[in-house]
């Protein structure tokens, strides 16, 4: 049981990271083990140290800390047992890692209010629409590289066929 201090600290340290993530997701852990959640913390680790975070909170917690951030929008998925996975840089790569993990371990459940791998597949590929990205690549495309004045960069790419 944590301390009333230990709370107010985790609910800081959330509150930054909500604060600071580009990208957040809910997860009910239910039936992940211990090693299924450390192999997931390995991937997010060897994928960018810093860039990416899971973490299990107490919903209480998680909804206090969300408070005056663009988490605030995530407070009603705060049920049974929670985990938040964070980006603060790519918001596609956390999906991507989420999608490749479910395919062997599902740590989403099917039919939830929370987003299952379907899910993360269809807001990446509107995350990419949106930004102009290529979803082959996960790279931007040609307008965009116009868009902020690296023509170069754009007819290089074109020509590569990229």
């Amino acid at each position: 049981m944590l301390t009333r201090s230990q709370k107010e600290v985790e609910v800081a340290e959330l509150h930054d990271r909500f604060a600071r993530a580009t990208s957040v997701f809910v997860a009910e852990y239910r039936g992940l083990d211990v090693a299924s959640v450390d192999a997931l913390r390995a991937r997010m680790r060897a994928a960018g140290a810093g860039a990416f975070e899971y973490r299990v909170a107490k919903n209480t917690l998680l909804r206090r800390a969300a408070e005056g951030s663009t988490g605030a929008a995530l407070v009603e998925h705060f049920t049974g047992p929670t985990a938040v996975a964070f980006s603060f840089g790519d918001p596609a790569k956390l999906a991507k890692m989420l999608v490749e993990y479910g395919k062997d371990k599902a740590p989403f459940n099917e039919g939830t209010i929370r987003m299952d791998r379907e899910d993360i597949r269809l807001a990446m590929d509107m995350f990419y629409r949106e930004m102009g990205w290529d979803a082959k690549t996960g790279s931007p495309g040609y307008d965009v590289y116009r868009k902020f004045g690296l023509e170069e960069v754009a007819r290089e790419l074109k020509k590569k066929d990229i």
